[in-house]
């Protein structure tokens, strides 16, 4: 399974938006305002589960740790 970072499906929106012919064409087709497409491909929003559910994705909760409680200090990266 691959994670996606944020940036990575706002360049895929932007594609299918070129693609689309444009952000409205896109938008409509998603089902969505264009002014949300808009603000996503500006990263004022962040793409939500209509956005990214159109482009093929869905949203997982991932937990990294990132320190180790009982040893009390930061876990070192390898």
């Amino acid at each position: 399974m691959k994670l996606y970072t944020a940036d990575e499906i706002r360049q895929r929106l932007r594609n299918e938006c070129r693609l689309a012919g444009s952000q409205a064409a896109w938008a409509a087709m998603a089902g969505v305002t264009a002014q949300y497409v808009a603000d996503v491909l500006k990263g004022r929003r962040d793409a939500g589960l209509s956005i990214a559910g159109a482009l093929g994705f869905e949203r997982r909760v991932v937990w990294l740790k990132i320190w180790d409680k009982a040893l009390d200090e930061p876990k070192k990266e390898a």
